[in-house]
């Protein structure tokens, strides 16, 4: 299942958040913070409704990521949160590989997030 097409070189699409940050660096930050500290919750959620079997939370919770990730311009993050609601009933070993790769791929955002503010410091 694994997911190859990205649609940024990036894992962030950074003409996108400029849209909202008109090129603030204190806004852009504090968007990141947001992101991440949302998405770390989220991600836990995940691994719960995961290990309990919660097909609901699982749909709600990768939906939720689904709309931050995208509102964020992470494409590649949405896109797998997007499989991974719609394919809240699939066997365990499929979304075990869902949530992998959405973690991979939310590293990734992060790793950029880091970087990125290291240019601000």
């Amino acid at each position: 299942m694994k997911t190859e097409n990205k649609t940024n070189t990036h894992p962030i699409n950074i003409s996108h958040i400029e849209l909202f940050t008109e090129g603030n660096i204190d806004e852009e930050i504090e968007l990141f913070n947001i992101f991440l500290e949302q998405a770390e919750t989220s991600l836990q959620e995940l691994d719960n409704a995961f290990i309990n079997k919660d097909e609901l939370n699982w749909k709600k919770v990768a939906h939720r990521m689904k709309g931050s990730s995208m509102n964020l311009g992470a494409d590649n993050l949405s896109n797998l949160c997007k499989i991974a609601e719609f394919g809240f009933e699939e066997n365990p070993d499929a979304k075990l590989e869902m949530l992998e790769e959405i973690k991979e791929s939310f590293n990734e955002v992060k790793d950029f997030i880091k970087e990125r503010r290291s240019h601000y410091v």
